[in-house]
């Protein structure tokens, strides 16, 4: 006889990969949808000293993630309406392989430039404070989509609370807790709609 209750919570299990492979799958479809009809609608001579000079948006990739680096790029090009500058750091040691497979973003304004400390998640950050300590920095990750109207609503926020850094998606961790794995991953997420 099959055991009912296995059965159960591998058909919830199946369930469950099937619905997030759909949200994934459409996603991307759209991703790439939008990113066509963005191309088609630029010129690609677009000269990259056209750009709003307060703003910058930056990421850092290493190689073994520029293939999602390359949505995530994707995802913010095609909101970029300020024609803001994009800046991808990467470790230096990693520089040319990240260059090579990321150059095709480079007439949407983007520039990629490497950096000689391997700050991890905060070579985003670190390199653009340096060199670019009076402009109003907006940092994302290489392997997230970024939804339309994300940077919109960073920019609209940014009027609203000019003294304030603002934030599309937080946590909440405690003070007195040792990060670990665990207290990140499983911590509460905070979005606009959720606040």
């Amino acid at each position: 006889m099959i055991n009912s209750k296995s059965t159960m919570s591998k058909l919830l299990f199946a369930s469950k990969a099937f619905s997030l492979f759909c949200k994934q799958f459409t996603f991307e479809f759209v991703l790439n949808l939008r990113w066509l009809l963005f191309k088609l609608q630029i010129p690609l001579s677009k000269a990259s000293d056209e750009f709003d000079d307060t703003l910058i948006l930056t990421m850092t990739t290493y190689p073994k993630r520029v293939k999602y680096a390359s949505k995530a790029l994707k995802s913010v090009i095609i909101q970029n309406t300020t024609n803001a500058r994009i800046v991808v750091y990467a470790f230096s040691d990693e520089y040319s392989e990240v260059s090579r497979k990321l150059y095709v973003f480079e007439k949407y304004n983007v520039k990629i430039e490497s950096y000689p400390h391997n700050l991890r998640q905060y070579l985003k950050i670190i390199p653009a404070l340096e060199r670019n300590p009076d402009k109003t920095i907006i940092t994302f990750d290489d392997d997230i989509l970024y939804p339309a109207g994300w940077l919109k609503g960073l920019l609209r926020a940014r009027l609203n609370y000019p003294n304030f850094q603002i934030a599309y998606r937080g946590q909440f961790i405690q003070r007195e807790v040792i990060l670990t794995p665990d207290i990140y991953f499983n911590s509460k997420i905070y979005t606009p709609s959720k606040i």
